[in-house]
């Protein structure tokens, strides 16, 4: 599926196609079994945002119809896991892992909470108010950005030697006023547009055609900030862009969950700031001393590739980061009601 619609590897939402053909790849093959007995934990390779993809916006099938293909789809896929191998029932599926790449996390499969409740998500939506999101036994990744002008180390070097002239104060380009409302962002975006409207040195606008990827990329290498105001949900690939063009982050998000909280202490490098108070946000960027901005871009250059899924994988990169959050995981489940010790 993924060879019939490259979209479906290279898009934000690729990482259900780049962990399954990197658990398979030579350059990681210490992290598979030869048996399945062997194994501490189980990937299932399903394509399901990219298949719902293919109906809901390529064919533009009506809504109900494509969830309900997508979950035959899943349907089909755990027949083959739970019927020719005996491993689920062992746990209930809890050493199972899926990747969920999108916003709706597991909702895609309408019945997910009748057959895989409790089986590991990989997702980029760490919403803690989300009711499909369990922090104890779900993983925050990365969303995927796979344009290597964003995520080659030379690239990202060339910033560091010869950094551009920071020409805004802050950064933004996306959706703002939305058909929805306020329902969209929780009325949010428009209400930052009130506030920047007469700001000079902050870009925040919609997209532009004739700003392509280069554009785009070089707009956030000459800002001080780049802001990440939520949208339907909190994530954003903005925020990785931010931190791999040097880009401070500022996050308008009360309820995210970052990935790889237990390892990286977010607070060193990004500002968050809590919705009912970004009437201050103008006054917060602009005090920012310039020592103190400096400081949080030589962070950035520490850990931003923990953020990129190289090609292949290398240690510290996102792929990484993730099976170790894994063992991480395992080793709690250990401690859960349905193992015992001997």
């Amino acid at each position: 599926m993924s060879k019939k619609y490259k979209r479906c590897a290279t898009d934000q939402y690729g990482t259900e196609v780049f962990f399954h053909e990197a658990l398979m790849g030579d350059q990681v093959s210490e992290l598979r079994v030869r048996t399945p007995e062997e194994a501490t934990m189980f990937f299932v390779p399903i394509y399901g945002e990219c298949f719902l993809w293919q109906y809901e916006m390529l064919r533009r099938e009506p809504r109900v119809r494509s969830y309900e293909l997508t979950n035959d789809f899943y349907m089909e896929a755990l027949a083959i896991v739970r019927g020719q191998y005996p491993f689920w029932n062992r746990t209930l599926g809890r050493d199972h892992i899926f990747v969920f790449p999108g916003a709706r996390g597991p909702t895609i499969f309408s019945d997910w909470q009748i057959h895989i409740k409790n089986s590991v998500y990989l997702t980029p939506e760490g919403d803690r108010k989300a009711f499909y999101y369990d922090t104890w036994k779900d993983i925050v990744i990365p969303g995927l950005e796979a344009d290597e002008r964003f995520t080659h180390p030379a690239s990202r070097q060339q910033l560091v030697d010869n950094p551009p002239e920071r020409k805004f104060l802050a950064y933004f380009r996306g959706t703002i006023f939305h058909r929805e409302g306020n329902a969209y962002s929780r009325g949010l975006r428009p209400r930052l547009h009130g506030l920047f409207v007469n700001q000079t040195d902050i870009i925040y606008n919609t997209k532009k055609k004739e700003c392509d990827r280069q554009c785009y990329r070089q707009e956030m290498a000459e800002s001080v900030f780049c802001l990440n105001p939520l949208g339907w949900t909190p994530w954003t690939l903005r925020f990785y862009q931010a931190v791999m063009t040097r880009c401070i982050p500022v996050l308008i998000a009360d309820d995210i969950e970052f990935p790889f909280e237990s390892g990286i202490d977010y607070s060193e490098f990004a500002l968050k700031i809590r919705e009912k108070d970004v009437d201050n946000i103008v006054e917060l960027m602009r005090s920012m001393p310039e020592e103190e901005r400096e400081r949080r871009r030589r962070v950035m250059d520490r850990i931003w590739q923990i953020f990129t899924y190289q090609r292949p994988p290398v240690g510290g990169d996102a792929f990484y980061a993730t099976m170790h959050e894994l063992a991480r995981k395992h080793r709690m489940f250990k401690s859960s009601s349905i193992h015992e010790w001997r």
